[in-house]
């Protein structure tokens, strides 16, 4: 019961913001973090100055957006969502938590949470990669309808269309919700399938 309170308290007080400069420290301390080196590709120890680097340079170019997820009575940060544009059509997703709150059950919240704000201005599709050894991000993203695109020995390539889903479903009648359900559902299970799906429906729309 107290756990559910918790829970409920945490979800309550979070609030999705943009990264600021102030927040490069505490972004590097948790990409560094053991259980975070261990589960990305490079599997390296990224060095203070290195970080620096990257993170000045991504507020430069604006090719990355980075939301901080806060809590709001203590002003503690739980973690930050970075979606790197890749170009006009997708961004590649990456979740960073701060090990003080990790297995509270708040990577779900924290990673939807900054996908809804993201896509208030990027009308683009998602896409992730995960290690295929690591079950809980698997599960996140899934649970996020990211669906698996395809897979090599190590890793994991994933997908979400929902934006163009959304589109799709603004210039249909209300009766083709049903539709776009299992359209959502499509992508989640079988993306390639699902894009065949998509351009028939785009064809039929222009016609």
């Amino acid at each position: 019961f107290f756990e559910l309170i918790n829970r409920f308290t945490f979800y309550t007080i979070m609030k999705i913001r943009e990264a600021k400069i102030s927040d490069s420290k505490n972004i590097w301390l948790w990409r560094i973090d053991k259980e975070t080196v261990m589960f990305s590709q490079s599997k390296r120890i990224i060095k203070w100055e290195e970080h620096q680097k990257w993170f000045k340079n991504n507020f430069k170019s604006k090719k990355r957006i980075i939301y901080i997820a806060d809590k709001n009575i203590k002003n503690k940060s739980l973690g930050c969502v970075s979606f790197e544009l890749k170009n006009n059509k997708k961004a590649e997703v990456s979740i960073f938590l701060n090990p003080k709150y990790k297995g509270k059950n708040l990577s779900f919240k924290i990673l939807s949470s900054a996908i809804k704000e993201f896509q208030k201005n990027f009308k683009v599709y998602l896409t992730a990669r995960i290690l295929s050894d690591n079950t809980k991000s698997i599960k996140i993203f899934e649970r996020c309808n990211f669906g698996l695109l395809k897979k090599t020995k190590k890793i994991l390539f994933y997908v979400n269309k929902q934006v163009f889903i959304d589109e799709i479903e603004k210039v249909r009648s209300r009766n083709n919700i049903n539709w776009m359900n299992l359209l959502r559902l499509s992508y989640k299970l079988n993306p390639n399938e699902a894009d065949k799906i998509v351009k028939h429906i785009d064809n039929d729309d222009r016609t």
